[in-house]
């Protein structure tokens, strides 16, 4: 998205006219949809189309930067593979130029009929309005189909000063991308006696950044308060943006560098240590500092678009970038001559840009250098793009300091003081978010956790309770140490595997020789911790199989000196997985939800683990962009939910299909059926409706397995009084698992039991294994343990026991996303992992079959899919089995 601006020369705080150009491809017309406006009504909505834009001019852009990266002096940390003779690299570079700005010309001033209106009433508007002007080039990066547009990174890097219409009708105009963000908390700047400015110097290989120090000077002399960082660690840089005075300005110089589609950038800090701007330890901080007021950050070095898009989503309203590799003196040259207009001579901060590159032009920096003029691009939020900002806004005003040199110098300070230290107060004197527990009153933070607190309490020992403290203390080296002891002594542990990844991946990375992707998941840990570790043992499998040698790392555990097998998957990328424990309840999933999407390092969450909760969640993950895969939320309700919930499970109409045709076949299609469900919980009444427009007759009978009063002998009694051949079983929760527990119990076999996955359950073979023969209890679930398959294998190694559908569709679920995170590279973003997900190409190889989705979400049955499994209850003599009964595959 481009802005390209006309504003005033002189400080006026008088808010710019907004023209506004909106481009939507088109895909049917192969066009842009055009549509033009402007803020304040001045003239009424234009539409038009413009063409494509010209392959020729995608190709000598191309050969304009191929070129141009040849040519010698220019800021390159390692120039790579050479594309061409340096000798000739600066006049063909010229000649691609030329040629890139009279092919946009071409096609910007085109004869196209539909077009012409965009053209007349700019021209029109320039005549009409004053002299502050923004003009907004709003590029969407999604076509009319919700598709991907692949022609935005190159719309987003085209030269539009160039186009003659602006250069005749509006001279002073200046391009600006605009950038997408969260603009919620978008704040004014805060006056301070000085304005106050971060300054960091970063990798300097092969640059001489004499001048910019020389800018630092410039500014205090301004009477700017600077404080420099030189090649500071991710700690140091930290503590610095999270400064409880603020502040006004942040400026980098060194190393830096985007992604192809300029969604993630990245800063060099030092020539070992690279810090990407997406990783949560920055984003917090520089969350700090742009809460604090920050208004602008200058990034006066390398391929800079990736910075600026993503320190606008967590609210960065204004920032200065380079949009390719730019020359040593060209990139001191324009800080300098910025400042000197910015701060020296008060102008505004669109002309104060717009001077500083024009100055560039005038000392012919294009002639060594062609195309150099066009590198600084300024990038705002639209929220801002009519509020000018001025160096004086970050000034206090005379009167009001004058205020306070009169109360003194030593009560000034003690303010200035006070005011550092209610910042450190108020933190304590807010109340934190709190939701209703069981138990207690609790905050999401203590239900949330990576390796820093432990949420399975049932799975504990001291060397998992110390890992937990090196980890809370950043000692992952220790933590690691501990998390293996506490896997020797239960192996069946997925929190502590998890935190030992978690661990590990957090120790490469302080070393820079690994980088983090992060998911999340949500799961039940409060109401119901079996079904919980079920899960979560499935994210651990993948986990701990993408990080690491999953063979060796078995054998390293009960190796206890043997170094860990993990050296990451796709290049070094290590998987980080954050759990949640929503309770069982929908409020509270709701607000892990949030925290999740707050959190901008997570991708993917897997979860959640009942329909009601995914429903409730779901809804927010949809309205921010967030993908969610449940492995075992099943009702129909979340076939077309939204465009970023998925799942690997099938849904209640497939269980509903396999359990109505084993009674048609075995029970005669004409059985009476009683049925005993949760009603207004999703998953049961989805199960419930769909089986029953499948019979003939509805059904005989209903009982309420939620109700306080509930009784078993009178459930069983009435569903005989009305002719029941049938009972099938639907619970939901642990409370209401008990209750289909007693009807199986007293039924005696009298009535044939069948059951929705929710009965799939340790307990009913414990609590009523005999009785579940005697009611030939069948049961419908996804997949089953003892089909031949690569996974069963490797999670009875792993687990040394085996694991149920639960795992295995879980491990679906984070199989798909490390999948679409593999496709994303290095270079991640919420909506790519969305886009990927949604593909009809998209696959990955899960436990249960290849796994793939419909566009409604659905998991896609396909060929070699193992879903779809009815299992009986048998009595089993091995020591896998819990009191001398099993789950077994029906036999046919």
């Amino acid at each position: 998205m481009a802005i390209l601006s006309r504003s005033s020369l002189s400080p006026s705080n008088t808010s710019p006219t907004i023209i506004k150009l909106v481009l939507l491809w088109n895909s049917n017309k192969s066009q842009f949809r055009a549509r033009l406006m402007t803020n304040d009504g001045s003239f009424n909505s234009r539409s038009g189309f413009l063409p494509r834009i010209p392959p020729e001019l995608e190709t000598v852009l191309s050969n304009w930067r191929q070129v141009y990266y040849d040519i010698p002096q220019v800021r390159l940390k390692t120039k790579g593979v050479v594309h061409g003779s340096c000798a000739n690299a600066n006049n063909q570079a010229k000649a691609n130029s030329t040629q890139i700005k009279a092919i946009l010309n071409l096609w910007l001033e085109g004869n196209d009929p539909t077009w012409q209106p965009i053209r007349e009433s700019l021209i029109k508007a320039s005549g009409q309005l004053g002299e502050s002007v923004h003009l907004l080039v709003e590029i969407e990066d999604q076509d009319e189909n919700g598709q991907l547009q692949p022609l935005s990174p190159v719309l987003r890097r085209l030269p539009w000063q160039e186009w003659n219409l602006f250069k005749q009708h509006f001279p002073q105009a200046e391009v600006i991308l605009q950038v997408e963000g969260n603009n919620s908390g978008l704040k004014s700047p805060q006056p301070w006696p000085k304005p106050r400015i971060l300054v960091v110097f970063g990798d300097n290989e092969g640059i001489d950044l004499t001048p910019d120090r020389q800018v630092v000077q410039l500014l205090k002399q301004q009477g700017a308060e600077v404080r420099l960082l030189e090649q500071p660690d991710y700690d140091e840089l930290s503590e610095a943006l999270r400064s409880e005075l603020g502040y006004h300005l942040f400026v980098f110089s060194g190393h830096s560098r985007s992604d192809d589609h300029g969604g993630i950038g990245w800063l060099e800090l030092s020539p070992n240590r690279s810090l990407e701007i997406q990783g949560d330890a920055f984003i917090r901080a520089f969350s700090r500092a742009v809460s604090q007021g920050l208004q602008v950050a200058i990034f006066n070095s390398c391929d800079g678009i990736g910075l600026a898009n993503q320190l606008a989503k967590i609210g960065l309203p204004r920032s200065i970038v380079m949009r390719e590799v730019v020359p040593n003196e060209v990139a001191a040259s324009f800080l300098k001559y910025f400042f000197q207009e910015f701060a020296g001579k008060q102008r505004g901060l669109v002309p104060a840009f717009h001077q500083a590159r024009e100055q560039l032009a005038d000392c012919h920096y294009d002639s060594p250098y062609p195309g150099a003029t066009w590198l600084p691009m300024l990038c705002m939020q639209d929220a801002v793009a009519a509020q000018p900002l001025f160096w004086k806004d970050f000034i206090l005003q005379k009167s009001s300091f004058r205020l306070l040199k009169v109360l003194g110098f030593g009560i000034l300070t003690l303010a200035l003081s006070g005011l550092a230290y209610w910042g450190l107060r108020s933190k304590s004197l807010i109340a934190p978010t709190t939701i209703s527990s069981p138990e207690s009153s609790q905050t999401i933070n203590q239900l949330i956790s990576q390796g820093e607190r432990l949420l399975i309490s049932e799975n504990t020992n001291p060397a998992k309770e110390a890992g937990i403290q090196a980890y809370l203390a950043r000692d992952y080296g220790k933590a690691i140490e501990q998390f293996r002891q506490a896997l020797l002594e239960n192996r069946n542990d997925p929190e502590s595997w998890i935190y030992l990844n978690n661990a590990i991946a957090e120790q490469k990375f302080s070393m820079n020789i690994g980088r983090l992707q992060k998911i999340a998941l949500s799961v039940p840990i409060t109401d119901e911790v079996n079904a919980a570790q079920e899960v979560l043992r499935g994210v651990a499998q993948a986990q701990s199989r993408f990080n690491c040698n999953l063979p060796e790392l078995i054998q390293t555990i009960e190796n206890f000196q043997t170094p860990l097998p993990c050296s990451g998957g796709n290049g070094g990328t290590f998987l980080q997985v954050v759990i949640g424990d929503d309770q069982y309840t929908p409020a509270t999933a709701e607000k892990i939800a949030q925290a999740f999407i707050e959190d901008s390092s997570i991708l993917g969450v897997v979860g959640h683990f009942s329909s009601d909760m995914s429903l409730r969640a779901g809804d927010l993950y949809g309205k921010n962009g967030l993908v969610a895969i449940s492995p075992t939320s099943t009702s129909v309700q979340l076939s077309n939910f939204n465009s970023f919930v998925f799942r690997t499970a099938p849904s209640d109409k497939f269980a509903a299909e396999n359990l109505y045709n084993y009674l048609k076949i075995h029970s005669g299609e004409f059985s009476n059926v009683a049925v005993a469900n949760v009603p207004g919980n999703s998953y049961s009444e989805s199960l419930v409706q769909e089986f029953e427009r499948s019979l003939p007759t509805p059904f005989v009978y209903r009982c309420d397995l939620s109700r306080g009063d509930f009784s078993a002998a009178e459930c069983v009694k009435m569903a005989q009084k009305n002719g029941a051949e049938v009972f099938l079983l639907v619970p939901a929760t642990d409370q209401t698992l008990s209750a289909a527990i007693r009807i199986i119990t007293y039924n005696q076999g009298d009535i044939k039991l069948l059951g929705g996955d929710a009965v799939y359950n340790v307990r009913v073979l414990k609590d009523a294994g005999k009785e579940s023969i005697k009611g030939d209890l069948v049961i419908s679930i996804p997949w089953h343990r003892t089909l031949d398959s690569e996974f069963a294998n490797q999670a009875q190694v792993f687990w040394q026991a085996p694991v149920n559908w639960r795992t295995a569709t879980t491990y679906d679920a984070a199989q798909a996303l490390i999948n679409a995170l593999n496709q994303c590279g290095k270079s991640c973003s919420r909506r790519q992992v969305q886009r990927i997900l949604s593909s009809p190409d998209f696959l990955a190889l899960g436990a249960t079959g290849t796994v793939e989705f419909e566009l409604s979400g659905d998991r896609k049955l396909t060929a070699d899919h193992q879903l779809g499994i009815l299992v009986q209850v048998r009595p089993d003599s091995t020591e896998n089995s819990a009191d001398g009964y099993s789950f077994e595959l029906l036999e046919k």
